[in-house]
């Protein structure tokens, strides 16, 4: 649909050398985050966006270093 051929057209136009590198650099600053607390995750999300990467691509990024929540079924 629509949704999908703008997300092929954002990826075919933007620049994907800044995209690559800025998930590059979030996925680091997330890992530096897991030994140092508050080292700074906020700004690298921004680069990613302004790189016009993805939500997917971000938080697949993120997702690669945290892993992913699964809500347990227990109360």
């Amino acid at each position: 649909g629509p949704q999908v051929e703008r997300l092929a057209a954002l990826r075919r136009e933007r620049d994907g050398s800044r995209a690559h590198a800025a998930l590059e650099t979030l996925r680091a600053a997330a890992a530096a985050d897991l030994t140092r607390p508050g080292a700074g995750v906020m700004p690298a999300v921004i680069e990613a966006v302004r790189a016009e990467c993805t939500l997917g691509e971000i938080v697949g990024a993120l997702a690669a270093v945290y892993g992913r929540h699964v809500p347990s079924s227990a109360f």
